[in-house]
Protein backbone atom coordinates (compact mmCIF):
# COMPACT_ATOMS: atom_id res chain seq x y z
CA UNK A 1 0.00 0.00 0.00
CA UNK A 2 1.13 3.74 -0.99
CA UNK A 3 0.57 6.87 -0.45
CA UNK A 4 0.39 8.76 -4.42
CA UNK A 5 -0.09 12.35 -4.35
CA UNK A 6 -1.61 14.09 -7.94
CA UNK A 7 -1.77 17.65 -9.21
CA UNK A 8 -3.50 18.70 -11.97
CA UNK A 9 -3.72 22.42 -12.35
CA UNK A 10 -5.12 24.20 -9.05
CA UNK A 11 -6.90 20.47 -8.04
CA UNK A 12 -4.79 18.69 -5.79
CA UNK A 13 -5.23 15.16 -4.03
CA UNK A 14 -3.62 12.48 -1.83
CA UNK A 15 -4.82 9.13 -3.06
CA UNK A 16 -4.06 6.24 -0.90
CA UNK A 17 -3.62 3.07 -3.36
CA UNK A 18 -3.93 -0.21 -3.72
CA UNK A 19 -3.11 -2.34 -6.86
CA UNK A 20 -6.22 -4.27 -7.11
CA UNK A 21 -8.78 -1.13 -5.94
CA UNK A 22 -6.60 1.49 -7.73
CA UNK A 23 -6.79 -0.55 -11.00
CA UNK A 24 -10.34 -1.04 -10.87
CA UNK A 25 -11.00 2.84 -10.26
CA UNK A 26 -8.75 3.38 -12.95
CA UNK A 27 -11.36 1.56 -15.66
CA UNK A 28 -14.05 2.84 -13.66
CA UNK A 29 -12.82 6.18 -14.40
CA UNK A 30 -11.86 5.41 -18.25
CA UNK A 31 -15.37 3.51 -18.86
CA UNK A 32 -16.73 7.19 -17.68
CA UNK A 33 -13.82 8.99 -19.78
CA UNK A 34 -15.31 6.64 -23.09
CA UNK A 35 -19.04 7.15 -22.24
CA UNK A 36 -18.89 11.14 -21.83
CA UNK A 37 -16.60 12.29 -24.74
CA UNK A 38 -17.87 9.82 -27.24
CA UNK A 39 -21.22 8.92 -26.00
CA UNK A 40 -23.95 10.16 -27.88
CA UNK A 41 -24.59 12.91 -25.30
CA UNK A 42 -21.40 14.69 -26.13
CA UNK A 43 -20.86 18.28 -27.02
CA UNK A 44 -17.03 18.64 -27.38
CA UNK A 45 -17.99 17.40 -30.75
CA UNK A 46 -18.50 20.04 -32.00
CA UNK A 47 -14.78 21.25 -31.74
CA UNK A 48 -13.13 18.05 -31.74
CA UNK A 49 -12.76 15.57 -33.72
CA UNK A 50 -14.02 12.52 -31.42
CA UNK A 51 -11.86 9.80 -34.00
CA UNK A 52 -8.73 11.56 -32.28
CA UNK A 53 -10.33 11.76 -28.97
CA UNK A 54 -11.06 7.80 -28.87
CA UNK A 55 -7.35 7.61 -30.61
CA UNK A 56 -6.42 9.45 -27.37
CA UNK A 57 -8.31 6.87 -24.92
CA UNK A 58 -7.22 3.95 -26.37
CA UNK A 59 -3.15 5.23 -26.53
CA UNK A 60 -3.51 6.06 -23.01
CA UNK A 61 -5.46 2.37 -22.52
CA UNK A 62 -2.94 0.44 -23.31
CA UNK A 63 -0.58 2.11 -21.50
CA UNK A 64 1.97 3.47 -24.13
CA UNK A 65 1.72 7.04 -23.15
CA UNK A 66 0.44 8.64 -19.61
CA UNK A 67 -2.39 10.96 -21.22
CA UNK A 68 -4.17 11.30 -18.33
CA UNK A 69 -3.90 14.99 -18.09
CA UNK A 70 -4.90 15.74 -22.03
CA UNK A 71 -7.89 13.34 -21.10
CA UNK A 72 -9.08 15.50 -17.98
CA UNK A 73 -8.97 18.64 -19.21
CA UNK A 74 -11.15 17.24 -22.08
CA UNK A 75 -13.62 15.84 -19.23
CA UNK A 76 -13.35 19.02 -17.89
CA UNK A 77 -13.83 20.69 -20.75
CA UNK A 78 -17.07 18.45 -22.01
CA UNK A 79 -19.01 19.00 -18.26
CA UNK A 80 -18.36 22.93 -19.22
CA UNK A 81 -20.28 22.68 -22.28
CA UNK A 82 -23.17 20.78 -20.60
CA UNK A 83 -23.16 23.54 -17.60
CA UNK A 84 -23.56 26.41 -20.27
Amino acid sequence: MGLRVTTTGMLSAIVETHSDEFKTDCAVVAEHAREVLLGRDSRCGAYLELEAVGRLLAEHGSGRRNLGHHLWALLVFEHWLRAQ
